[in-house]
């Protein structure tokens, strides 16, 4: 029978490993992201599969669930970064998928955070929001905050810099 200081450790072990999961998130890459209209994320890119060329991969379903990816051909890249609701849109659900367990993402607060290796895999998250007042994203890919790599929505539109709003 375990007693009460056993059930704290156990208790405060696995509330410490769910912590480790999500990374804390990074600090703004710019003071000036570039807006765009969540319109442009609508739809699943059909390029997006197994073994593309390095790139983070953003869509909503109709249903509004929210889709995040990242892709990598051959070499192992990193990709980190911060998603973070606007005032009056909250995160409400969030789904690992396809991730290992070394890496790392979650909910930190209000705000996703996240950082992980993609080598010829799809890796991601999907999430849902309560409100429609927008979404703050800030990507970096090898610890770069260059947008040449970044895809919304089925026609695969790019946002001028890695930090951008998409929003009403």
């Amino acid at each position: 029978m375990l007693r009460l200081p056993s059930l704290l450790c156990l208790a405060s072990f696995a509330f410490l490993a769910a912590c480790a999961q999500a990374p804390t998130p990074l600090p703004p890459s710019s003071s000036h992201p570039t807006r765009l209209s969540a319109a442009v994320a609508a739809g699943r890119a059909p390029e997006l599969a197994t073994g593309n060329h390095r790139a983070f991969w953003i869509w909503r379903d109709d249903d509004g669930l929210w889709h995040l990816r990242t892709t990598s051909r051959r070499v192992s890249h990193r990709f980190q970064g911060t998603i973070r609701p606007l005032p009056g849109t909250e995160i409400v659900e969030f789904q690992r998928v396809g991730l290992d367990p070394n890496d790392r993402a979650g909910l930190v607060g209000r705000t996703v955070s996240f950082d992980w290796r993609t080598s010829r895999l799809i890796d991601g998250f999907d999430f849902r929001l309560r409100g429609e007042n927008g979404l703050e994203f800030d990507l970096r890919l090898d610890e770069d905050s260059t947008s040449r790599y970044i895809y919304l929505g089925r026609k695969r539109t790019r946002p001028a810099t890695a930090h951008f709003l998409l929003g009403p």
